[in-house]
């Protein structure tokens, strides 16, 4: 029986603007079945920090674990700084800090490079070859995503979209068929003011996905 749970994801799973950070629906059902849990998730961040995690991860874990995965937002995207290697951010909705230029490359990629089927097909193959290694190991696994237009197939969706979905589409779980977010919206549960579903919306998240984690993890 597997006995870890580890979140990798954006702020929902970071647990922005709840009370308790450990109040996210994967820490809520860690704590019922006095699981161990770790938290990876980064307020923010990137489908290519979760795939760079996730893989770190699986090469250093001597546990088999349950991943809890929640894909972030498909239009941020990370560039390395040659400087010193490291992975800087660039996100439609924010300001980075940290580095000279990110302000300025920020501007001319969502001006003149970023599309949806840049990010369909970016954040899709992510998807894909985060896939292909956890299937490769004794772990399991549970995602859902931010975004639900990257399975849309009625704007660019040529040939390669579409088996990337197909490839992926089975493998992500959904709340009555809407992402974290609408789902949260649709059902009025309260929002923090920086956007994030709070406790109600975890808790009813933990009992929505409870069944489906307890047979991953060998509990029924």
């Amino acid at each position: 029986m597997i006995k870890k749970v580890v979140a990798i994801g954006d702020s929902f799973l970071a647990g922005s603007e709840l009370k308790r950070s450990k109040s996210t629906w994967p820490a809520l059902f860690a704590d019922k079945y006095d699981l161990e849990y770790q938290c990876l998730a980064r307020p923010g961040h990137t489908i290519q920090y979760v795939v760079r995690t996730l893989f770190e991860a699986i090469h250093t874990e001597s546990k088999n674990c349950l991943f809890v995965i929640h894909w972030p937002n498909a239009l941020r995207m990370e560039y390395v700084n040659k400087k010193d290697d490291t992975w800087i951010q660039i996100n439609p909705n924010a300001i980075l800090f940290g580095n000279d230029y990110s302000n300025q490359i920020q501007t001319m990629y969502y001006k003149h490079m970023n599309s949806l089927l840049g990010d369909k097909w970016h954040s899709l193959a992510m998807i894909s070859i985060a896939l292909d290694a956890l299937k490769q190991t004794n772990h399991q696994y549970a995602m859902t995503a931010v975004d639900d237009f990257l399975f849309a197939t009625d704007f660019h969706n040529p040939p390669y979209i579409e088996f990337l979905q197909k490839q992926c589409q089975d493998e992500i779980h959904w709340f009555d068929n809407l992402t974290f977010l609408k789902w949260a919206e649709a059902n009025k549960f309260e929002f923090g003011p920086l956007g994030h579903p709070l406790e109600l919306s975890h808790q009813r998240a933990f009992e929505y996905f409870e069944p489906v984690y307890k047979k991953l993890v060998g509990l029924q």
